[in-house]
């Protein structure tokens, strides 16, 4: 093989990866805002669409579009939370649904059963049906606080890259999350 023979073959070998390259790079900006914009991930046999799944949530808190709007313009006023969203979606929503296993614990830690072990033995299911036994769950916010738990779970277990929740989902996670503590203190005030 000569030399022309040689640079026709590596010419020929790279033409396709090369134009690729520059054309993601050229490309990269537009790319990633078309990106961020996805809200259903498949992966392996898991599939979520988040958008969807908030929709749910805030169906069964009955949480009017407006009501929801106002308080999500509120949580996305807040440098810090907004800055978090933005940054780590993912991480907002763990601090969301920490919040409610924290007013699920102080829920449990109060009530006056005998034999109730500390709220911190119990995992998250076993936590919702003790509320409901004892009547302070109703069933709609129990099935809100499962739904945004299984939320936190699949943004917990799949890789941010293969997630893509977006800013604005995390926000109303958030907010929903901030919902449903709401709830959960006027439930254990009855």
């Amino acid at each position: 093989m000569n030399t022309n023979e040689l640079i026709s073959s590596l010419v020929n070998s790279l033409a396709w990866p090369v134009s690729l390259i520059v054309s993601i790079w050229i490309l990269k900006r537009p790319l990633n805002k078309l990106l961020s914009t996805i809200t259903r991930v498949k992966y392996n046999e898991i599939e979520i669409d988040f958008g969807e799944a908030l929709d749910r949530v805030a169906e069964n808190l009955d949480v009017s579009n407006n009501e929801n709007n106002e308080t999500l313009s509120f949580v996305q006023e807040d440098p810090a939370i907004h800055n978090i969203a933005k940054t780590y979606p993912s991480a907002l929503i763990i601090m969301g649904f920490s919040k409610i296993e924290i007013e699920l614990n102080n829920i449990i830690d109060n009530l006056d059963i005998p034999g109730n072990r500390s709220s911190r033995r119990y995992n998250p299911i076993e936590k919702i049906d003790l509320l409901r036994k004892q009547g302070i769950l109703d069933k709609d916010l129990a099935k809100s606080i499962n739904e945004l738990r299984h939320l936190r779970n699949e943004a917990v277990h799949l890789p941010p890259s293969e997630t893509n929740i977006t800013t604005e989902n995390a926000l109303e996670y958030y907010q929903l999350s901030e919902k449903v503590i709401s709830d959960l203190q006027q439930s254990s005030n009855k």
